[in-house]
């Protein structure tokens, strides 16, 4: 795939902007509450605390994952998706939204081309661009579904996942259509 400068910038900028974002969950050390592991006990015992008097906005959601240190897959998604959208690097070019898998329980963040989404009914990562972009918070993973490992590689793209965990969970991602959720109540 010929990509061109303005191309590779938007790619380039899409990443950017998304390990930006990823990075909020490292820095505040967020876990993610639905994954076995170190903290997971503590992670639902906070959850079931803070999660039941707030509203779920994503706002909401951000405070409690603050507070609590533990979000599921759709909070760390929600809060991803508020950082994305506002993002002046990402305006221009690119639609970002929230995408729910029709069949399997699982959320995470979709980067596009303007105009490539159908927001009314299901879509296949697949149909998507090839500058589309996957920000999966609960599994700390980003990718572009639809570029080849060459060209991905060679323009130094994040490509390979780096736990057996995030390679099972894309491959959930490109199996399943997904729906957009719906984003209307950020604060």
């Amino acid at each position: 795939m010929l990509m061109t400068d303005k191309e590779y910038t938007i790619l380039h900028h899409r990443q950017a902007a998304a390990e930006s974002a990823l990075r909020f969950f490292t820095e505040k050390k967020i876990i993610p509450s639905s994954i076995p592991g170190p903290g997971s006990y503590r992670a639902a015992q906070a959850i079931g605390k803070y999660r039941a008097d707030t509203l779920p906005t994503v706002m909401g959601r951000f405070n409690d994952a603050a507070k609590t240190g533990a979000g599921n897959c759709s909070e760390q998604s929600f809060i991803v998706f508020a950082s994305l959208s506002r993002n002046p690097r990402l305006l221009p070019n690119s639609f970002v939204y929230v995408a729910d898998l029709k069949y399997a329980d699982h959320t995470f963040v979709v980067i596009t081309d303007k105009g490539a989404c159908n927001i009314s009914g299901l879509n296949s990562l697949s149909r998507l661009s090839g500058g589309t972009l996957v920000v999966d918070p609960w599994t700390n993973d980003l990718y572009f579904p639809n570029l080849d490992i060459i060209t991905a590689s060679s323009l130094g793209f994040m490509h390979r996942p780096k736990t057996g965990f995030q390679f099972d969970v894309r491959e959930i991602c490109k199996y399943f259509e997904h729906c957009v959720c719906p984003t209307n109540r950020l604060f």
